[in-house]
């Protein structure tokens, strides 16, 4: 399977559902992106490999 779309869409829920711990819904009154919050089983990295690299601007070297 390469494409999510090569399984069928209810396995594909369960797959996303078992992903997600928990969520959460804040009150209206809070901005649009604190509103609802997801938190995941798999913990999101906090930054991936080669993403500071464009702090350094010109050629690209490994922090």
């Amino acid at each position: 399977m390469t494409k999510s779309t090569d399984i069928e869409p209810e396995a594909f829920r369960l797959a996303v559902l078992y992903f997600i711990h928990c969520i959460y819904i804040g009150g209206p009154s809070l901005p649009l992106d604190e509103q609802v919050g997801i938190v995941w089983r798999v913990p999101e990295p906090d930054s991936m490999p080669f993403q500071r690299i464009r702090k350094g601007g010109g050629a690209a070297t490994r922090a």
